[in-house]
């Protein structure tokens, strides 16, 4: 075990630049493949439906631009809470840590911002780097328990409702994709519930109680979500926006997506045919998401360089 941790600290420490350097150069290549696949795909749905209309049928709402920034910046402040938990954190010196996170992990490719958080951990806090490790495992396994869970929850309100068909039909790999998600939520829960003990160093008292926050955070995001959405369609019902957030829910189960963010607004954009609503503004609504969302990644990795190149970090 202690051999695993000292090649995971070697293998992103300065002494293994040819390592990085090729690391670097996989993740690029990979990213601006996937990145520009996807804009291709963008721009292809929009020319059917006519840029000039999609550009007219942007989000007036100006509450929807707030509501942005509210679900942008969450998952990291809560992050900060967390590990503040943890590890007795300042949140001045330590929260562009937390937002340099997000953007690798929703703008680069999943998981590479918690590589990126464990490697300025072990150069910038007074603890061992399997300490280190272990806690940010524990928080990672219970982080996906909750979303496994919370996913399992909309498929069974997805079911129980009549709309598992729609679904299906939108995209014949939803079916792979609950399947998995089932299969690893239940193997997870039943996991946790007999191997806790084994697999967390955290307290129970600790464990529950970071628990509790991811779970509040799913909660209060999904509902900040269909809230921003329906200011904008108010026409459509709960019932289909509860869709995309089980579709969105079900792609971000599967591991090392590149640019989440980006791979959310396409496949919501995908989708937006199987509403009975204006496709146009389903559209735009859907584009500028993204299209908000890669300018704060943008944003954010630009500012964060400034206070992040004091810290002592080797990525």
């Amino acid at each position: 075990m202690k051999l695993g941790f000292k090649y995971i600290s070697g293998f992103i420490s300065s002494k293994n630049k040819p390592h990085i350097k090729f690391k670097k150069g996989v993740l690029f290549i990979i990213r601006v493949i996937f990145f520009g696949f996807i804009l291709v795909y963008l721009g292809y749905k929009v020319s059917i439906i006519g840029w000039n209309d999609v550009l007219m049928a942007m989000p007036k709402v100006p509450s929807f631009y707030l509501l942005f920034i509210i679900i942008y910046f969450t998952q990291p402040i809560l992050e900060f809470i967390v590990y503040r938990l943890l590890w007795k954190l300042s949140f001045l010196n330590s929260i562009h840590i937390f937002l340099r996170k997000r953007v690798f992990n929703f703008g680069v490719i999943d998981y590479f911002g918690d590589l990126f958080f464990f490697n300025w951990a072990c150069n910038n806090l007074n603890y061992s780097n399997v300490h280190i490790f272990s806690k940010i495992k524990d928080v990672n396994i219970l982080s996906g328990l909750s979303s496994n869970l919370l996913t399992i929850f909309l498929i069974a309100l997805i079911f129980f409702s009549g709309q598992i068909d729609f679904v299906l039909s939108s995209n014949p790999k939803n079916l792979s994709y609950i399947i998995f998600s089932i299969l690893i939520g239940l193997i997870m829960l039943l996991v946790f519930i007999f191997l806790n003990k084994y697999l967390l160093e955290l307290s129970n008292k600790i464990a529950a109680i970071v628990f509790s926050i991811h779970t509040l955070r799913l909660l209060f995001l999904t509902t900040l979500q269909m809230l921003q959405w329906t200011l904008v369609l108010p026409e459509i019902p709960l019932s289909s926006w509860l869709l995309f957030l089980t579709a969105s829910m079900l792609v971000t189960r599967v591991p090392l997506i590149p640019n989440k963010d980006l791979t959310l607004s396409a496949l919501n954009v995908s989708l937006a045919g199987y509403i009975n609503a204006d496709i146009t503004v389903l559209t735009a609504l859907f584009l500028v998401s993204g299209a908000l969302n890669q300018f704060f990644n943008f944003f954010i990795f630009f500012i964060t360089s400034f206070n992040f190149n004091k810290s002592n970090h080797n990525i």
